[in-house]
């Protein structure tokens, strides 16, 4: 099957809401100074390793609010709350799963898709995330695609992709990895949020 163009890209964050027509969806904007600040600021406290929540939409926005660490730095606490309600009103979730990770270690090897629906990713700081267009590959998957054929999100952009569980013909799951930031020697902030899916478990 020949496919057309399966991701779209845009400056206007309402380009989120084509991921019910597309394979992936990319909010093209650049990280705000005082966002940048609160970023170095939270990774340059030697305690923070990562926050995580599993819980429904409300929730996660109440505890958000109410964390003592995304307290002291409100323009990302406010970034963050907002791409929460963003996506989970346009994947209509009603529990989804949330991490904010500081990350040093090399984490997806190999290009894969993930057993979920949707979701969403944004680097902070470090590096983006690699993936390849579903049409560059003609569909097929692999876990070592051609160089040439991969792209890389930028700092504080956002993706929002399908996974296995939300994949049709025409709009598939998206072949993607984590940088290696061991291997370059940088770390990440890393934004997670994830419909829910198989990989829950674990």
């Amino acid at each position: 099957m020949l496919l057309t163009q399966t991701i779209q890209k845009s400056s206007r964050i309402e380009v989120l809401a084509q991921i019910h027509e597309a394979s992936a969806v990319i909010w093209q904007r650049n990280l705000s100074a005082k966002l940048q600040t609160d970023i170095t600021q939270l990774l340059n406290q030697a305690d923070f390793s990562k926050i995580y929540f599993k819980e429904s939409v409300a929730d996660v926005i109440w505890q958000l609010f109410d964390n003592q660490i995304l307290r002291q730095l409100p323009d990302l606490q406010a970034d963050i709350i907002q791409l929460v309600e963003q996506f989970a009103k346009i994947t209509q979730a009603t529990q989804i799963r949330f991490e904010l990770s500081a990350i040093s270690s090399d984490m997806c090897r190999k290009f894969h898709t993930d057993v979920t629906d949707y979701r969403l990713l944004c680097s902070y700081a470090g590096v983006g995330t690699y993936f390849v267009a579903p049409e560059d590959l003609s569909g097929k998957l692999t876990d070592n695609p051609p160089s040439e054929l991969i792209q890389q999100t930028a700092l504080g952009e956002v993706l929002i992709f399908r996974g296995a569980m939300a994949a049709t013909a025409e709009s598939p799951a998206l072949l993607h990895k984590s940088p290696p930031a061991q291997q370059l020697g940088i770390k990440r902030l890393l934004l997670r949020l994830d419909t829910e899916g198989m990989d829950w478990v674990n």
